[in-house]
């Protein structure tokens, strides 16, 4: 399934915040911190593992990403659950645009 999924690597880094210049940000939780993320260019996501299950009721669908940079490695999962029992599912935009950049058709 992975081999055959055409994801859209600048949507799902957008959606972590990853634009196409890079920027600083900063926390204060206790001490300060500084933070640098770096640009989409020097970015790469990949969709890593696809894992899917159907308990009684539902669909769960679990994606996990994996986000590198030159100085940073981030996983990530994403779970999506459709159940079968209620009115049809309704996507919030981060699903929607997750689903779609995975290559899954969510109509």
């Amino acid at each position: 399934i992975i081999k055959n999924l055409n994801l859209n690597t600048k949507e799902i880094l957008e959606l972590l915040q990853i634009y196409d210049d890079p920027y600083y940000y900063g926390k204060s939780y206790g001490a300060p911190h500084l933070y640098e993320v770096p640009s989409n260019n020097e970015c790469n996501v990949k969709l890593i593992d696809i894992e899917v299950k159907v308990p009684k009721s539902q669909l769960n669908v679990y994606l996990n990403f994996q986000a590198t940079s030159s100085a940073l490695l981030w996983l990530f999962p994403t779970l999506f659950q459709f159940r079968h029992n209620l009115p049809p599912p309704q996507f919030s935009l981060v699903q929607a645009i997750l689903l779609k950049s995975a290559g899954i058709d969510n109509d």
